[in-house]
């Protein structure tokens, strides 16, 4: 059997200035179908390729938009991101106008970069952030505060706090899709110069299967939800958004076997490009522990992926049939839902 980093045979192979030949694993391909076309009763997570940055969209099951979480970074940082956040939202949103819940992980500009564009142009019924403003409030950050603060003031929009308890809510009126905000909680204390570890956690619920999306949150963050009885029973989700682009602040060996995701996605730029030529995401020792973590009860086509191997300073490609996604080499992940079974990107309901 093939390892890396304690990782088996579900890597097919790595590539670097030497190559590591593993069993290869057969597939067909999927029936593909239109991924910007919601389909009746199942609910839509779009991984939106914004660059180095996230945005996800969700559909509710009638095909409405229901959540967007984050929106990418500042076309100073990743020039086209908000070209390809505005794209996304008009290819999955398509006419609508009003959008149930907007919620910003943390006021990073790779999250928020394009959030008061977006309050400019559609109604938002209810806005979520951390609660936490930076210490040094970016001109990005000052710029959404104003247009969120404008929305609350006009009725327009109910400002959320991230602090009142696990209570769910519904995004999609009528449907089975609940959310619960995990964190962060004002007990766990200031985060104002360190807001990854104060990003929303937010779990979503849709019949029998499940979500959790993580913002930046590194493994402190991930100790305090361990340590936290209430928070730790809603851990275990089938679809994991992978914290903080695949980096080796997150995603620690504990967290991952508590959530045990069976569908992983890191959303993260292009190798070497704009600001992830100094970030380098996703890792090697990550991707590795989430392939570890992943129980192997899916699979996709084999499919090559770029990771940075932090021992050996250097970019090397990764290949695996498991449903592990990067938005910078699969685009734009979508993982659909009819509350008995995931519909990984390709695939209709059975």
């Amino acid at each position: 059997m093939c390892e890396v980093n304690g990782v088996g045979s579900r890597i097919v192979g790595i590539l670097v200035s030497f190559t590591l030949l593993c069993r290869s694993v057969g597939g067909s391909e999927p029936a593909r179908v239109d991924p910007s076309s919601a389909i009746e009763g199942t609910v839509q997570v779009v991984f939106l390729d914004v660059g180095q940055g996230d945005a996800i969209l969700v559909n509710c099951p009638n095909g409405s938009p229901g959540i967007v979480i984050d929106s990418g970074d500042v076309p100073g940082r990743v020039p086209d991101a908000r070209q390809r956040f505005q794209a996304g939202i008009g290819n999955y949103f398509h006419a609508s106008k009003t959008i149930p819940l907007v919620i910003a992980t943390h006021p990073h500009s790779d999250h928020i970069g394009n959030l008061a564009w977006l309050f400019g142009q559609f109604e938002i019924r209810a806005y979520l952030d951390n609660g936490q403003p930076p210490r040094k409030a970016s001109r990005t950050f000052r710029s959404l505060e104003v247009a969120v603060n404008s929305e609350v003031a006009a009725d327009g929009t109910r400002r959320l706090n991230p602090d009142s308890a696990i209570e769910p809510l519904e995004p999609c009126p009528g449907s089975r899709v609940s959310l619960k905000i995990l964190g962060p909680r004002r007990r766990w204390g200031d985060c104002a110069d360190d807001p990854n570890n104060c990003s929303v956690v937010v779990r979503m619920d849709y019949g029998k299967t499940s979500y959790l999306f993580t913002g930046d949150s590194e493994r402190e963050a991930e100790e305090r939800y361990l340590g936290d009885p209430a928070a730790r029973g809603l851990l275990d989700a089938d679809v994991l958004k992978v914290a903080h682009h695949g980096s080796e602040t997150s995603s620690s060996r504990g967290f991952l076997a508590a959530v045990s995701p069976k569908v992983v996605v890191v959303s993260a730029g292009p190798p070497g490009q704009f600001t992830n030529r100094n970030y380098r995401h996703p890792r090697l020792a990550t991707v590795a522990a989430l392939m570890s973590a992943m129980p192997h009860a899916l699979l996709r086509p084999a499919s090559d992926f770029r990771v940075f191997d932090s021992r050996r300073n250097l970019w090397t490609s990764l290949r695996t049939d498991l449903p592990l996604y990067v938005t910078a080499s699969d685009g734009d992940v979508v993982i659909r839902s009819d509350g008995e079974n995931l519909l990984l990107p390709g695939q209709r309901p059975p």
